[in-house]
């Protein structure tokens, strides 16, 4: 098993902390015990993975991470200089 404390490195286009976008969440499941949250949305046909111990959510298409909710520590961005219109 992984340790599961993790640093959550934002590489943008590439991945937030191990995980990467357009992977297999079946890649990360067991190692991170990842819990379904959400089945797929009706709207969006998006599933919701959840942490044990972390506010984060991951959010899968056709069995690939396309997005990721992170409300623990992000490091390597100022997000205020990515908002539309912050200078």
């Amino acid at each position: 098993m992984v340790d599961t404390s993790i640093n959550w490195i934002w590489k943008p286009l590439n991945s937030v902390g191990p995980f990467d976008f357009d992977s297999p969440i079946s890649k990360f499941e067991k190692d991170y015990q990842l819990e379904l949250i959400e089945p797929a949305s009706e709207i969006t046909g998006w599933e919701t993975y959840g942490l044990i111990d972390y506010e984060t959510h991951i959010y899968v298409e056709n069995s690939l991470i396309i997005s990721i909710n992170c409300y623990d520590q992000l490091i390597g961005a100022n997000i205020a200089k990515l908002s539309p219109g912050a200078n």
